[in-house]
């Protein structure tokens, strides 16, 4: 239960955090997501955010969100993730036999599943992020604990991410964390040597390396902007 309820905050961790936890967890382990605690989880979406906006009681308005099937117990439910510009919003829930999912919910309310093809079902499919023609960008686990990123564009066709030069062993793999409006993506990967590298997919599917001339700990790729840089 512990695992599979704890992939809630993987999922907010590799968000708001995953790039730098991977880079200190190389300091002294092998590589690699770390489940992390419902403590861990709460920092790195506190860390995150940035200060609210001030609301006004006259425009705004709060709609609960429900992913069906998704169980009510302690740790349990839903999280929504990401949102896009025409109000699709993206997110995990976890169902009465503790098995994490990630849904779809379309802006007129309408429920997707979202399951990338060979992930795991106690660490299943996380969405992290929307480009601008509601294409979602997320990350999964593999059977053998390898990790991919996934693309599922707006008419459903899900394509799995994988860094050129990624590693296929346990806790290695591809780990996006980023997406622009045009559907370029930056992210992080882990090679067979447990060397961590930046990479940039570009909306193309072509895949370029980001590695900083004297790092020590590795290069990671966080953020992109609507250029591709």
């Amino acid at each position: 239960m512990r695992q599979r309820t704890s992939f809630f905050f993987s999922v907010l961790q590799s968000v708001f955090g995953t790039t730098s936890k991977v880079l200190s967890t190389q300091a002294s382990t092998k590589i690699g997501f770390t489940m992390v605690t419902l403590t861990l989880g709460a920092v790195c979406l506190a860390a995150g955010l940035e200060a609210p906006m001030a609301l006004t009681g006259a425009r705004s308005a709060f709609t609960t969100i429900d992913a069906p099937n998704a169980a009510t117990g302690s740790l349990l439910g839903t999280a929504v993730i990401a949102i896009d510009t025409a109000g699709d919003v993206a997110g995990v829930y976890a169902d009465a036999n503790m098995q994490v999912h990630t849904f779809l919910r379309s802006a007129n309310g309408a429920f997707t599943a979202v399951e990338a093809p060979g992930s795991t079902t106690n660490q299943g499919t996380g969405p992290l992020g929307f480009d601008a023609a509601g294409d979602l960008m997320g990350i999964y686990m593999d059977a053998n604990g390898v990790f991919h990123g996934f693309l599922r564009s707006a008419g459903g066709t899900v394509t799995s991410i994988d860094a050129t030069g990624a590693g296929k062993s346990k806790m290695q793999g591809t780990f996006p964390v980023s997406i622009n409006a045009r559907g370029d993506i930056a992210g992080t990967y882990v090679d067979g040597n447990d060397g961590v590298h930046g990479f940039i997919r570009t909306a193309g599917g072509v895949y370029s390396t980001v590695s900083v001339p004297g790092q020590l700990l590795g290069t990671a790729a966080v953020s992109i902007n609507a250029t591709g840089v």
